[in-house]
């Protein structure tokens, strides 16, 4: 976040910290209770490999797109869909062969890709400026809202959380046979398709992510998916793995 003579520095000492506790607090828990430091190494490497996978493969994706002038709303699923594929479909090809893992390297693994996305939205912070005009739509909408006002690390936290239960989901799905395994993989690809299409359309139509309904309906939005399917992980493990164990 760039900070202005009229942002209050408290704002972004806040959202520094608030970040950095995305990114530091959820290994530092799971380590200590146990997991594997290198279920934190192979998440992070998995999902930067599939974000570099889906920026050049989805160059052609977009140019067709925009040759055929696709609807907005079909556009915005086909990039949902596509995303999911390429970050969950990488993670499957690795989670395909985790047979025994343990809950907590489970849970570890997509910490990994949550707790190192907002690492490169950090750095991210730093290295792009902001136009004037969007610097001010933010001051104005971050002083009427606290959705606005802390919405990158609001952002990266619903993220990491859904990242954590997308592919736990997958993992699950991956262990279980016949129809139960299609489900909870069909479920992590939907849920992923739905949060990142819903982001794809607000960015083809422009939304105001600084206008304050918007922002708080979107954080409703990804909150409530995110927060599903993390519970349904947690719950389909309780219920249908042969023995419950959090390590």
């Amino acid at each position: 976040m760039e900070k202005t003579e009229e942002a209050p520095a408290r704002w972004g000492i806040i959202s520094l910290a608030a970040l950095l506790a995305v990114i530091i607090v959820p290994p530092a828990i799971l380590l200590s209770a146990g997991a594997s430091p290198e279920a934190l190494i192979l998440g992070a490497g998995i999902w930067a490999a599939s974000v570099a996978v889906k920026r050049l493969a989805g160059l052609p994706l977009d140019r067709q797109l925009r040759k055929r002038n696709t609807k907005p709303e079909i556009s915005a699923g086909l990039h949902g869909a596509f995303s999911a594929i390429c970050e969950l479909g990488l993670a499957a090809i690795f989670l395909r062969t985790w047979d025994h893992a343990r809950f907590v390297d489970v849970l570890a693994f997509g910490a990994g890709a949550g707790c190192t996305e907002a690492f490169y939205v950090l750095c991210l912070a730093f290295t792009v400026t902001k136009n004037r005009t969007d610097e001010l739509a933010w001051i104005k909408g971050a002083t009427e809202s606290l959705w606005v006002r802390y919405t990158v690390p609001l952002e990266r936290m619903l993220a990491a959380i859904g990242h954590s239960g997308s592919r736990g989901l997958v993992w699950l799905g991956l262990q279980l046979s016949g129809y139960q395994g299609v489900i909870f993989v069909a479920l992590a690809m939907t849920t992923f398709t739905m949060v990142d299409g819903v982001a794809a359309y607000g960015l083809q139509k422009k939304w105001d992510w600084s206008d304050p309904a918007i922002c708080r309906g979107t954080h409703l939005f990804f909150g409530s998916v995110s927060m599903a399917e993390l519970w349904t992980f947690l719950l389909a493990y309780w219920m249908l793995m042969p023995s419950f164990a959090l390590a």
